[in-house]
């Protein structure tokens, strides 16, 4: 093995890429099995997916409503 240069060594620049996904698809798996369906999981970084429910949900209505008034 070649330590030294990484780029060199494809089990090395497999196992980074493999990190770096994993980081990134750890919220996205649990997203993928109910996306729509439960609203606290996507809570990631797409607030849409978080108005698509709202109409089933009235909690998150009111979870969303408190939010900004504390923020206002």
């Amino acid at each position: 093995r070649k330590t030294p240069e990484p780029d060199d060594d494809p089990e090395l620049n497999a196992e980074t890429d493999n990190e770096v996904q994993t980081v990134e698809t750890a919220p996205t798996t649990q997203t993928e099995p109910v996306p729509t369906t439960s609203t606290q999981i996507p809570t990631a970084t797409e607030p849409e997916e978080e108005i698509e429910p709202v109409e089933e949900n009235n909690q998150i209505i009111t979870r969303q409503q408190l939010i900004r008034r504390d923020l206002k």
